[in-house]
């Protein structure tokens, strides 16, 4: 959807006027504008399985404005990509050059500080590389080179990633989508996938007051108000305006989702066929729990990464922040149906509390299906064909014995919580928030990894405070909420887990590769890789809940020759 870019008072920086955009909601999904590579248009159009295409570079303008978001259910003032909620897509091939100039052209003030980070791409952090650690001041601007050498991904999620200001800004619904072209004719690409229509969806959730977690409250966090730092005041007046009267679920006090900046939109489709979304988790602190009754839902990857084997039916579709899935969506018969969220009681030991850190259930997306009368393949009764996973040339991992990986390469990561007493950094900092029980540390490396070696990290949670039993799950400060993990740079293979957290594979496959991970109270993964030479340098990892990394549960590793 279009916003309006504000140009009153330090605003004026703004360079490009955009009207006002129509509303769309409870109206057919919009697609995200695409800018797209000369490589990505020639593959995308290809219909040879032997065409080869010369590869190209692609340069992007993403201008940071001030914009005003508008719905039938809520309307403010927030920060955008080029006046647009969501970002545009943007489609290149492997082997291009990405470069991206980012212009923050935001008022003045350290809590309009802006980056980017292109989570999932498989490029160096160093320099102008996906380089987290450099803030783009107001009124400047910094461009980022991507050199697309390899990725086992191919569906990337952008979005701003400056420390104390990451929730502030994904909850005020800046994202996009970036995508790496496959050749769907080469001829270990299955016919049944290329003849999917592809959907792109962007969920991003707004809440407006009493939230069940006060970090998702949309006016607190558009001024950032809970940071453990001090941040200079900016002039951003959120002017919120709501019709409660439109809300779908009548409670203000829960995340309301979007789609691609639709409230309720409606996807159209037809028996006989299915399509392919392309879904990502953009909301800032919570889980989504997808379902569609009436319809089949087949997983065919997470993370932009295809699963080993066939498609495989799942009667409810997880996405931790951040996250990305692939399904493809199946309806055999005429009719209308709805996607809906689904914070089922039925998954608390897994998940937590109903509705904490956790979508409440609401319609989504409406689904219209009508009949399909040409005399085809019914493509919805037939998933036993293999999905292109080979093409990913990912390494298994799982048959190297423990006793050949040296103790170097042994790590236990603790996503931490004590909102008791605290943890204190190195440099003084306390904060509820940390890995292995401590707060993020900038200037503080805990863990240095040698190119080419294989890691074996043990990934964990807890709750580190006085009487707080294994099974706790009520009570300040004994709440148990789930903590996605996530690793800049590369994915990493899932080696083994807590079965019996999760036995029907809802949100873990031993042996798929993630780069995102979600965890709950007792639930342990065993996690493999091997840090490319591209990686050289500092990486971050942390709780992909915003407003948990924001103030210090994140950490950073470093890799070496």
């Amino acid at each position: 959807m279009r916003a309006s870019v504000l140009l009153s008072g330090t605003w004026a920086l703004a360079s490009i006027l955009l009207n006002v955009f129509a509303l769309k909601d409870f109206q057919t999904l919009l697609q995200p504008e695409e800018i797209a590579s000369d490589c990505a248009l020639a593959t995308e159009a290809n219909r040879d399985p032997k065409a080869h295409f010369a590869r190209s570079t692609l340069v992007v303008e993403l201008n940071v404005t001030a914009g005003r978001f508008e719905s039938t259910f809520i309307s403010f003032n927030t920060r955008t990509y080029n006046g647009e909620i969501p970002g545009k897509t943007i489609k290149v091939c492997m082997g291009d050059k990405l470069i991206v100039r980012l212009w923050n052209l935001l008022g003045e003030g350290s809590s309009n500080l802006t980056n980017l980070h292109v989570h999932g791409m498989e490029v160096t952090s160093k320099g102008n590389g996906d380089n987290v650690f450099v803030p783009v001041e107001p009124g400047h601007l910094r461009v980022y080179e991507y050199a697309i050498n390899q990725s086992s991904t191919t569906h990337i999620y952008y979005h701003p990633h400056v420390h104390h200001l990451v929730n502030s800004q994904i909850t005020g619904l800046m994202a996009g989508s970036i995508f790496i072209v496959e050749n769907k004719f080469h001829p270990s690409y299955p016919r049944q996938l290329r003849e999917m229509e592809e959907v792109v969806m962007i969920l991003q959730g707004v809440c407006y007051m009493n939230c069940t977690n006060n970090r998702d409250n949309i006016h607190s966090a558009l001024i950032n108000r809970y940071v453990s730092t001090e941040l200079e005041p900016n002039d951003l007046n959120p002017d919120i305006k709501i019709q409660p009267s439109n809300s779908m679920i009548k409670d203000l006090g829960q995340v309301h989702l979007f789609v691609n900046g639709q409230y309720g939109p409606t996807l159209h489709m037809s028996t006989k066929k299915c399509k392919r979304l392309r879904l990502v988790n953009a909301v800032a602190n919570n889980m989504v729990e997808l379902v569609v009754p009436g319809c089949a839902m087949y997983a065919l990857g997470a993370d932009g990464i295809y699963r080993n084997g066939s498609p495989v039916k799942k009667l409810v579709t997880m996405l931790s922040p951040g996250g990305r899935s692939d399904i493809a969506l199946c309806c055999e018969k005429a009719g209308t149906f709805w996607m809906a969220s689904d914070s089922s009681a039925s998954r608390v030991e897994m998940l937590g509390l109903v509705n904490d850190h956790r979508v409440a259930s609401q319609k989504v997306m409406k689904i219209v299906v009508s009949d399909c009368t040409l005399d085809t393949i019914n493509a919805t009764r037939d998933f036993h064909w293999k999905l292109p996973y080979d093409t990913q040339h990912l390494v298994d991992l799982r048959n190297i014995p423990a006793s050949a990986i040296p103790l170097k390469n042994r790590y236990d990561y603790e996503l931490s919580m004590d909102q008791k007493s605290g943890f204190q950094s190195p440099a003084g900092v306390t904060s509820a928030f940390g890995i292995n029980r401590m707060p993020f540390e900038e200037n503080y490396i805990n863990h240095t990894m040698v190119i080419g070696q294989v890691q074996e990290w043990h990934i964990s949670t807890n709750i580190v405070a006085n009487n707080c039993g294994s099974n706790s799950v009520t009570g300040s400060p004994c709440r148990r909420v789930v903590h996605p993990f996530h690793l800049h740079g590369f994915p990493f293979q899932i080696i083994a887990k807590s079965q019996e957290l999760d036995p029907e594979d809802l949100l873990h496959e031993i042996g798929q590769y993630r780069d995102t991970v979600l965890l709950h109270g007792d639930q342990k993964l065993v996690i493999r890789f091997i840090p490319p030479a591209y990686s050289l340098g500092d990486i971050l990892t942390h709780c992909h809940i915003s407003s948990h990394s924001d103030n210090g549960m994140a950490q950073i590793v470093r890799v070496i020759e």
